[in-house]
Order: structure tokens, then sequence, then C-alpha cells
């Protein structure tokens, strides 16, 4: 079975008489999430909107603050002869401050699917923990 592209969609609205798309049918994503708004913010997956809310509550109730969406960070290497060399970046779902027990936590959470979570994003998420010394949680 083919995907039918946009060309053909039009060729055979125009052999049956039919009107023809003028925006070409929505791909589905690629790993069949659904993006999902809330507070005006796209999300990637109801899980992953899900998981802001249950932060939101938390920021409400003082247990976390400083909560940031979508933080990057650049995945590099530091070499004696050329300095640093930046080989990518790597982008969480959300990072905040925990207050438990008279201490801060800096947290760093991605929310992932067992779909997404793919040999090339466990290596990512490794360069980052080992270059930032840091804890990525996988929600």
């Amino acid at each position: 079975m083919t995907r039918w592209k946009l060309a053909d969609v039009r060729a055979h609205a125009a052999r049956h008489g039919t009107a023809a798309l003028t925006t070409p049918p929505k791909d589905r994503e690629k790993f069949g999430n659904q993006k999902v708004q809330v507070d005006g913010i796209w999300f990637d997956s109801k899980k992953e909107s899900a998981h802001y809310l249950l932060l939101k509550m938390r920021e409400r109730l003082k247990e976390i603050d400083g909560l940031e969406l979508q933080p990057v960070f650049p995945i590099y290497i530091d070499t004696p002869d050329r300095g640093r060399i930046v080989c990518g970046n790597f982008t969480a779902d959300f990072r905040y401050w925990e207050h438990y027990c008279g201490k801060d936590t800096l947290r760093v959470i991605d929310v992932k699917s067992p779909a997404s979570k793919t040999e090339a994003y466990q290596l990512r998420k490794k360069l980052v923990e080992a270059i930032y010394n840091i804890e990525i949680i996988e929600a």
C-alpha cells in the first residue's frame, strides 16, 4: 500500500470532478501522539500537557519554582587544540528547582513514551547527563 501525495489527490479530484484539496492532508505524528494546547502553549502529547499541569499545581503549592519549558542543553566536546566543538543540542521538556527537606535540587524532566525512547535519544540523554552532571528523569 502506498501513500498518496498531494499531486495524486489533485489528479484523482480532476478525474472525478470533485474539489481538489488546497492543503496537503495532515500526516500523523511520528510516534502517534496528539498535539494539545494548554494555557496557550502547544505540547507534543497529552502526557506532556498533563505533566505540565501537575508541575503548575506544584508551583502554586510552592514545592517547586523556576519552571522552564523546553530548556536546551548544547552537546559539546572540549578539545585542547580546537576549543569547544558543539555537536548538537538536547531539548528536555521541563527544568525546575524542587524544594525538599530544606534542600533545593535541580530537576530536568523529559516526558517519553516507550516508542520514543530511541537509541539516538538514549545516547543524547547520556551525553547531557555526563556533560552537565545532572540526572534527566523520564516521566
